[in-house]
């Protein structure tokens, strides 16, 4: 008997669970991915594209190409193709979306906010008790923290703050 033919979508996100190798606060699933329907064929310029943007880390030897500039493959437009004017920015940025974490003494804030395209999502229960960070974040699609260049993220680290946490948890 020959095994049912999978179709590519469910094959491409096999692989890109395997390499992403989800941990800690990735929950996801290629059922939930095929149907979102979120993988896209790209053309072979756009993977040289982004392999030009990229340089190796730690030079000869190293452990491999890393973003050389995140900036440039968000507005890039054969890459993302995201504009400047899509995000908000430092004060732009509404203090609500930030979290201060008291056993850290350390203030969690976005560098970017990608806004949400057309009106946000309705909340049927527009409940006065929903935190402001929800009420605010609806708004938006996505919040970016950019850290600084060469930050090990799966080390505890001070560069940031005073949390002595890695990042990546």
């Amino acid at each position: 008997m020959t095994p049912p033919r999978r179709d590519t979508a469910t094959e491409v996100h096999e692989l890109w669970l395997g390499m992403a190798q989800p941990v800690e606060g990735l929950v996801v699933s290629v059922p939930v991915l095929v149907e979102a329907q979120c993988g896209k064929a790209l053309p072979l310029s756009v993977r040289d594209r982004l392999a030009a943007l990229c340089r190796p880390l730690g030079g000869p030897g190293g452990s491999g190409p890393r973003v050389a500039d995140f900036e440039t493959i968000l507005f890039d437009p054969e890459l993302l193709g995201f504009a400047e004017a899509d995000f908000d920015r430092g004060g732009a940025i509404p203090d609500d979306l930030s979290l201060y974490v008291p056993e850290g003494h350390q203030r969690l804030a976005p560098t970017l906010a990608l806004r949400r395209r057309g009106s946000p999502p309705s909340d049927p229960e527009s409940d006065p008790e929903t935190p402001p960070a929800v009420r605010v974040g609806r708004a938006y699609e996505m919040l970016v923290w950019v850290l600084p260049d060469g930050l090990d993220l799966d080390r505890p680290e001070a560069t940031t703050g005073p949390w002595l946490y890695p990042p990546a948890r």
